[in-house]
């Protein structure tokens, strides 16, 4: 089964995400700031990690930087939905970009 980290600091579109993923027959566990994101990374194996730019502790752009060495997939679920937030994101290596609001069926 693959293994899916949510890093959201709201919790609703956390839980929404996990429910929706989890149904879909994927494992999931959530981190709620980038701190808590790049601890639980640390200590498991995931095939995917869907990242919020904007976090408390260590932002979305600062945790894609830690995490891009290893070679997992990230895609950006942000509320930063100009261009050049896009541009910017992609560059930095993020596998996709999808902005808020969001269709859950975009992701599953």
């Amino acid at each position: 089964m693959q293994q899916i980290l949510i890093v959201e600091d709201d919790a609703a579109i956390a839980n929404l995400i996990y429910e929706s993923l989890s149904d879909e027959g994927y494992r999931c566990i959530c981190a709620f700031d980038g701190k808590a994101g790049a601890d639980t990374f640390e200590k498991g194996r995931f095939d995917l990690v869907l990242l919020d730019i904007m976090l408390p502790e260590i932002s979305g752009y600062e945790l894609l930087e830690y995490i891009r060495p290893t070679g997992t997939p990230v895609i950006f679920l942000t509320a930063k939905g100009e261009v050049k937030d896009r541009i910017k994101g992609l560059k930095m290596g993020a596998d996709d970009y999808l902005t808020k609001p969001f269709q859950i069926g975009e992701l599953c």
